[in-house]
Formats: structure tokens, sequence, C-alpha cells
């Protein structure tokens, strides 16, 4: 029989395909939780079975209406829940008191009450049309046993015709008045021990069924209920039934599945019982304390196998049973109390016990953290064994428990892969291990394989209940989150707000609960509704005055919860100011104060990006100031580093600037290229050309086809050239002043200074040369420092009329110059050897009266006095040799 447990309709479309593999769990779950509905399908049947709140019994009204089926029960007997599209079942609505059940097909049913635990078991069929060809109308057999009677009930198909007899020597006849084909009583019959299949006689009018009575037993009556679904078949001991006969018909129900027949027959003779029935006994507590959670039924068993071992004999038989009850203490919890047993069962002479006894071993370790010491256990076993390897039987354990000590190592896809292979090796091994599903899930879950994570602990949550139900739906309701089914995460994070009215895990389910609340009523600019900002913050403030947040961590959660909802609805300076409280409040160490750093930070980025897009760099100075000594120190994300940087560089914070631009450059970013660009003007502007230098060769380097590439190359002469590698500066100076370019005067205008140091006068002058050709069109110091040193040269070299014309030119062009009143000196001293002594003299009287330089004036007044001088002589010469004629 394949089960699937009921969940509530806001989750039935996401977790559908995962209930469909619960099913393989289930069967083997026995009592579900009180007040479940459980639903499964064999063959062409559906099981519905109600596990009701209280024990007692009652006798539901069933109503069946064309193709839906109608269940009344007389007061509340489990939780309101919907299915839809489940084997038989197109829709199932359950109120708590009505289950209105819809059939995709027309069926038939049949229901009984079961007790321990107590549930209303329905069976669905599909009705036969007619026609169709006969099979078995025998559904199953039922056992009720008691310490002196007891019955068997034969389970018919509904509106099945039956008549049954008894007759000497133990002989039952049931008369079916029709033709059937029974194949499967054999098996029906496996956990009935009062009665056996002897054979089915086809006869005129009809089919015949023979069974035979266990000679143990007598039979009182038979009789058909009137419904005609049910055959009750009551009988009696046949004197004392020995232990030996006891316990065989025990371990036969045991065999069957019928652990509940099993304690009904047993437990009366608890005191008296067997060592065999003992161990059947606690096997089928056990079997009912799935999935083995330390109560009463556990307790019982644990005690009685303990009582069985010490009265057994030495041997095999018993080391077989000692493991057993080892791993009984294992899943009930007490691992530390196995450890004396497996120590002892390690040295058996039986090598089966042994490699047992030490998987055991390695499970011990495990749950008592020590994965390192587990795992070198399971090397040694693996070298023990040898060639011959582990026996086929314990496969499946050893592959689970080495699947956990991986998963305590932190090799999550090792121990996926390893629980797996427990699975595929034995499809029931979560019987036995009901726990593996939830470490799958968490497997899964580390390894962000939300998709896998949320099948696994779906199957989990049907094994898991009280703390662990709750710590498994925080769990899946993070991976539907991760996975975006929001609207389900948030009703699986309310049903864990409902498990527990108080404690950590309710404030954990409330504040995920409020974290969608805010991505679902977040606009598409990022900003939260006052709505729901106000839900939130209710919530929030709720939490932060409850005696649930005795924890001072969970305390700090709720707060950078608060900052989060700032955050979200514009209030950035609140947002920010709360992080900053939170981490200022923690210790470095703690995961509170790593998580609140990391979302601070990310509130930082988003923030400065919008800044930094409206040009806002007073802003985001601000935030650099108020957090350079907290969140800014630890930031990483090179794109915001840049943003800052260029935000300071541009509020002239020029050394902060440079030092956020540095570190930028250290991860990537749509901004490194510019960042290398920037860091390059900023050290050329600091007067740092070495610096300037590496930052050059990085952009060229990286970025040869760059935005700022040709910029980056024309200047890169300019930086070798101030740092004194003129020879070097020389090819990338030509290439620049070659471009034409903004950057072409001052390239000139180095490569010119750097060929006078280097002692080629020729070049020198070809390089002023090419900067006066400027002249007149453009305006630039360049061009004037220019023209006064070539019309220098020009003068010394006699080129006077070249040289005069220069200094003219600076002094039209750049009548402010500083070597203005010097070219005029020159000026002069040029106009009086071509013989303009009127302009000579003007000009050397204006350098006398505007000029302040007293060296300047000393030798104007000087020169003027001699060209005087020369003048007086000149006239003199004259008039004597006038006189003279």
């Amino acid at each position: 029989m394949k089960y699937n447990s009921a969940i509530p309709i806001t989750l039935k479309h996401a977790l559908r395909c995962a209930l469909q593999v619960m099913c393989i769990v289930l069967v083997a779950a026995g009592a579900a939780p009180a007040g479940d509905i459980v639903v499964g399908s064999s063959g062409n049947t559906t099981r519905i079975v109600f596990h009701l709140k209280s024990g007692e019994a009652m006798s539901p009204d069933l109503v069946e209406q064309n193709q839906t089926l109608i269940v009344n029960f007389p007061h509340t007997v489990a939780e309101p829940q919907t299915m839809e599209d489940l084997f038989l079942i197109d829709h199932l609505a359950f109120d708590g008191t009505r289950a209105t059940i819809t059939m995709k097909h027309p069926f038939t049913y049949t229901s009984s009450f079961k007790q321990l635990p107590a549930r209303l078991v329905v069976d669905i069929s599909m009705k036969r049309q007619e026609g169709q060809e006969h099979t078995c109308p025998v559904r199953r057999f039922d056992m009720i046993p008691g310490t002196s009677r007891s019955s068997v009930v034969m389970v018919l198909d509904e509106g099945t015709p039956v008549d049954v007899r008894t007759a000497g020597k133990g002989r039952v006849f049931v008369h079916f008045p029709a033709e059937i084909s029974c194949t499967d009583l054999g098996r029906l019959l496996e956990g009935i021990p009062q009665l056996t299949s002897v054979n089915l006689m086809k006869m005129a009018s009809g089919t015949t069924l023979i069974m035979s009575v266990n000679k143990h037993y007598t039979m009182n009556r038979a009789k058909v209920e009137r419904d005609g679904t049910r055959v009750i078949f009551e009988m009696s001991a046949s004197g004392d039934v020995s232990p030996q006969t006891r316990g065989s018909s025990a371990q036969s129900l045991f065999d069957a599945g019928n652990s509940a027949a099993v304690i009904r027959m047993l437990e009366p003779h608890i005191s008296s019982l067997s060592d065999e029935e003992a161990i059947i006994l606690a096997r089928s507590y056990w079997s009912l304390a799935f999935p083995y959670r330390m109560g009463e039924r556990s307790n019982a068993s644990l005690s009685l196998m303990s009582r069985a071992i010490q009265e057994l004999p030495e041997g095999p038989r018993r080391d077989r049973v000692m493991l057993e009850h080892c791993s009984m203490l294992i899943r009930a919890g007490l691992p530390s109390e196995a450890g004396a047993s497996l120590s002892r069962l390690r040295n058996s002479e039986n090598d089966d016990v042994r490699a047992e006894a030490s998987i055991r071993e390695m499970d011990v370790l495990n749950r008592g953290g020590s994965y390192q010491d587990a795992y070198a256990a399971g090397r040694r076993l693996v070298i023990a064994l040898g060639a011959q390897g582990l026996p086929e039987r314990l496969k499946p354990l050893y592959s689970a428990v080495l699947a956990d000590t991986y998963l305590g190592l932190n090799d999550h896809a090792k121990a996926l892969d390893l629980y797996r292979q427990a699975l595929s090796s034995d499809p029931d091994y979560p019987r036995t291990d009901p726990g593996i599903y939830a470490r799958m899930g968490d497997a899964a879950f580390r390894m962000n394989d939300f998709s896998r994570a949320k099948d696994y602990l779906t199957l989990a949550l049907n094994l898991a209940g009280g703390r662990d139900r709750q710590k498994y739906l925080l769990m899946l309701g993070d991976s539907l989150y991760q996975t975006g089914e929001k609207d389900r995460a948030i009703v699986v994070f309310s049903q864990a707000e409902n498990l527990v009215p108080e404690g950590d895990g309710l404030a954990i389910a409330k504040l995920k609960t409020a974290r969608i609340i805010i991505e679902k009523n977040t606009d598409e600019r990022g900003r939260l509704s006052d709505r729901a900002f106000n839900e939130v913050m209710d919530i929030y403030q709720t939490l932060k005055t409850s005696a649930e947040l005795k924890d001072k961590a969970l305390a700090s959660l709720v707060k950078v919860r608060i900052a989060q909802a700032y955050a979200k609805h514009g209030d950035w300076e609140k947002a920010l100011a709360t992080y900053h409280e939170v981490w200022r409040n923690t210790k470095k160490g703690d995961t509170i104060h790593h998580y609140t750093q990391v979302e601070a930070i990310r509130g930082i980025v988003e923030r400065t990006r919008v800044l930094y897009r409206d040009s806002r760099y007073d802003q985001i100075y601000e935030i650099y100031t108020r957090y350079r000594g907290s969140f800014i120190k630890e930031l990483q994300d090179s794109a915001t580093l840049f943003i800052i940087g260029d935000a300071l560089n541009r509020l002239g914070q020029t050394e902060e600037a440079r030092t956020m631009l540095e570190l930028s450059t250290r991860g990537d970013s749509i901004y490194k290229e510019q960042a290398f660009s920037l860091l390059f003007t900023i050290d050329i502007k600091r007067n740092k050309f070495q610096e300037a230098l590496i930052w050059n060769t990085i952009y060229l380097s990286t970025y040869p086809d760059g935005k700022d590439a040709r910029i980056m190359r024309e200047r890169r002469g300019e930086v070798l050239y101030r740092l004194g590698s003129l020879s070097a500066a020389l090819p990338h100076l030509e290439a620049s002043a070659a471009e034409g370019g903004p950057l072409a005067l001052h390239s000139l205008s180095y490569l010119a200074d750097a060929y006078r140091r280097l002692g080629t006068p020729l070049k020198e002058e070809e390089a002023l040369d090419r900067i006066i050709a400027f002249h007149p069109e453009r305006v630039s110091p360049i061009i004037e420092e220019a023209l006064y040193k070539r019309a220098g040269q020009l003068r010394k070299a006699a080129s006077l009329a070249r040289a005069s014309s220069l200094y003219q030119a600076l002094l039209d062009a750049y009548p402010r110059s500083s070597h203005v009143h010097w070219a005029m000196y020159y000026l002069a001293g040029i106009a009086h050897v071509q013989g303009d002594a009127s302009r000579a003299r003007e000009l050397l009287t204006n350098i006398m009266r505007l000029s302040k330089d007293p060296v300047l004036v000393s030798a104007a007044r000087v020169t003027s006095d001699e060209m005087a001088l020369i003048g007086d002589l000149d006239g003199y010469e004259a008039t004597k040799q006038h006189g003279g004629r």
C-alpha cells in the first residue's frame, strides 16, 4: 500500500510531485500523527485513512451521491485539509467534521473503524462494468486478537453476494454465487494464523472458497454482516495455547505487518513471555513507535529487548539481538548507551556481526560530532574486510552512515550521492532510518540545490514531530522561497508558527513571513509600500517586546530586519544607523555581526549607485564619512569603491579619493578602466610620476583600444620626460605631437626641452618652430615661451629679421608676458643694428618707464646712453666733415 500525506491547499500544486514520492515512505510509517489524513493506492484501489484525534469508537455516516462520497463525523476529528488529483480521487475537501470526496470514475467503497491508533479506513475501487471479467472479491483479512477469543474478518467488495457455512474437522466454506478467480489468497492469509486456504472450487452455482481452521483454535461462529461486505469468523483457543504456538502466531502476524495484533496477543502475558515472544513484542512496540522518538512504546521496546538479551545464551543469536538493541538505542537518541555493547560485538567471531558493529560504532561517532574519527573507523573497516567486502545486507546501512560522516565533514555532494546509493540498494531503508530524508534535504539545501531539498524535506516532514517538524518546515519554507514559490513559503512558515506557540522557532517563522511580505509588496523601483511597511514593522515591534527574544542573537536579527524594512521603504539614514547599532553591539566573530555587516554593505552599494546616478556626490561623501571606520573598511565591491572614490575626487578630497580608487582596481567592475585613467590623472597632479607611469602601463597593456587609450599614449611621453627618461620619452612625445590633438603643444614643449637637454639644438629649434606654427590661430603660454626662446636663438645666430618678427609677434600677441620687456630690449638692439635708432630709443624708453626689473632698466639706460653717445659722435663727425669743406 502506498500513501500520501495530506497538505494544505495552498501547497498542493508545488508539492504534488513530492507527494507522489512520499507514498513509498508512508507505507512503512504505520501510525500517523493524530488529526491527519493519509491517502494511498494499491492496484485499482485507493485507501483514505482518517487518523482521529479521539481514541473513542464512533459511527460516521457515509453517503454515496453519484461520483461523490460524503463522510460525516459526529464531531471534529481531524484538521481541515484539501487534496486534488490523487489516484481515483479528483477532489477531497475536509472541514474537520465532513469530508466531501469526488471521484474520477464510478466507484464502490468499504469502510472500517480501527484501533491502536484510532482511525477510519475507507477503501475505494472502480465499479466493475457489466460484462467485465470477474476478479477476486476478497479484499483482505483482518484479525482482531483477544486473550482467549479472537475474530478474523474477511473484507469483500461492496455488493458481493456471499454465504458461509462451517463443518466438522475445522473446515469453513464461503460460497460466492458467481465465477471468481482468487490467486492471491495465500498472501492475504499470511498474517492470519487461525486460517489457511485449502481450495477454491468452481461449481455450477458459483465458486466456493474452502479454508481450514488451525488445530489450536475452534470455530465458534461464522456470520455475514448485513451489508454483505464482511464475513466474521469468531474463534477461541483450543485449551491452553503453548508459548511456542503463541509465539509462532505472533511471528506470523508480525511478518504480515500487523504489529497491533501482536501487541493484543502478547501483552496480556507480558510477565510470562518467552525470550522469543519478548523479542517479537519488543519489535512490535518499536514498529508502532515509528519514527522512533522516545515515548511509552519505545521505552517498552528497549526494556523488553534488554530483558531478552539478559536471558539469551551466548552465541550468534544473542549477538544479533544485541546489535538490534544497539540500533534501537541509536535511533532513540541514546547512542552512548550502545557503546559498550558495540565494543564487545566488534570482537565477535562472526564476520557479519563484527562488520555491523563497526558500522554502528561509526554511527555513534557521527552522532557525537566526531566525523574525522568516524571516517577513520570506516577506512579501518574496509581494510579489515579485504577482498570479501561488505555483506549485501549491510551495504545500505554503510552507505547511509558514511553519508552522515561526509555531511558532517561538509562534503555535501558526496553525502547526497551516498544517501541515494543507500535508497537505491534498499528502497525500504527509511523504515529503519526515518531521518534519512531530513539529512538528504539538509545536504541538498547546503548545496543550494533548493529544488531537490524541497522534495526531500517534504518527505522528511512526514517522519518528523515536535521541534524537528518545525525545523524542517523552516528549511522547506526557505527552499520554496529560493525556488520562487513565495506564497507557498508563507504558508509553510505559518505552519511552523502554529506548531509551537512560543520560542525561537516561532520568532524565526515570523521573521521569514515578514521577509516574504516585504518582497511581495516591493514595486519595480525596489520600494516597499506603506501598508506592507507598517505590517512588517508591527511584526518586528511585537518580537522586540516579547519574551521570545531572550536570545541576544535573535534580538539582533530582529533589528537587522527592521533596518532592511527601513531600507526598502527608502529611509536609508535610519536603515544604516540601525545596521551600525547592531554591528557596534555584537562581537566580530559572531554570525549576526557578519550578517549585519553584509546587509549594511549591500545597502551602501545600492544607495551609492542611486546617488551617483543622480550626481549627488555630497551625500555619497556623507555616507563615506559616517561609516569609513566600520562598513566602508570592509567594502569590497569594486564598482562601489570607484563610485565613492570618484565622488571624493570631484569634491576635492584627492588623497582619500585615490585610496578608494586604488582599492577598486583590485576587483573587476565596469569602472575598472576608468579607475586606472583617473588614478593616472590624480598622480600626475600630485607629481607622483612613478605611480602615474605604473597606472599608464597597466591601462595600455589591459585596454589597448580603451576609451582613454589615445590620451594615455600621448601623456606617456610627458610622464617619462618628468621622470628624466628623456630618450625613452622622445618617441612618445613625437607621436603625440604628430597627432595634432589637444596635447600636441604640451608634447612639443616637452620635446623641445628634451632635445635641449640631450644636446641636439637643431631638433630643439625644429620643435620650437612647430610650436610657433600654431601662432596666431592658437593662444598659449607654450607658444609665448617658444616665440621668446626661438627669437633668442635667431638673434644669437644673427638672423635678425626673423628674430625681430618673432619678438614683435610676442609683443603683439602676449602684451602681459613676463618676457615682454626683455623682448623689447632685444628688439631695440636689433632696431639699432638695423639703423632704426628712433624705434630703438622708443623701445628703451618704454622699458625704463614700465619695467620693474632693475637689471633690465639699468641695461636699457646704459644702452640708451650709448646709443645717444654714438648719435652725438656721429653728429660731431658729420659737422667736422662739413666744416672742412
